[in-house]
């Protein structure tokens, strides 16, 4: 599944998208691969309109459609979503606090630090430059 601005662009196999792509309109150069071609179209966003368009067109012409491309209509308010109101209660019986949050990002940010070596080695050569830069300054003004 490829999408763009929250919206299916293709969905489908991976070896059907160069033919869809190439049907709507959208070769791929013969020296970009197809995955770096396609992330380059769906990050313009002209472009991105016109993927999504298509990709609708497309649908509603009987286009290939798998099991996961059922056609599905919104609610027309939060309130009368079944899939709202089931993340509602599972975010009130599974959510967590803020200093639960902040207390595990905290602890994954220091455990990827500790992971990077180099990260450490030159924020330390860093931190040692500085204190004797600014050393040299302020031992001439005393």
């Amino acid at each position: 599944m490829l999408m763009t601005q929250g919206r299916v662009a293709y969905h489908g196999t991976s070896s059907n998208a160069l033919d869809y792509f190439e049907s709507i309109g959208f070769r791929c150069p013969d020296k970009y691969t197809p995955t770096d071609y396609f992330m380059t179209l769906l990050q313009d966003y002209v472009t991105s309109k016109v993927l999504i368009k298509r990709w609708r067109v497309y649908l509603k012409k009987g286009g290939q459609r798998t099991p996961h491309t059922p056609v599905v209509r919104l609610a027309p308010s939060k309130d009368e979503s079944v899939a709202a109101k089931y993340l509602e209660g599972y975010i009130r019986k599974f959510g967590s606090s803020s200093l639960v949050q902040f207390t595990e990002l905290t602890k994954r940010c220091v455990v990827e630090m500790t992971r990077d070596r180099l990260y450490i080695f030159s924020h330390a050569v860093q931190s040692l430059f500085f204190a004797i830069v600014v050393g040299l300054i302020f031992r001439e003004h005393a």
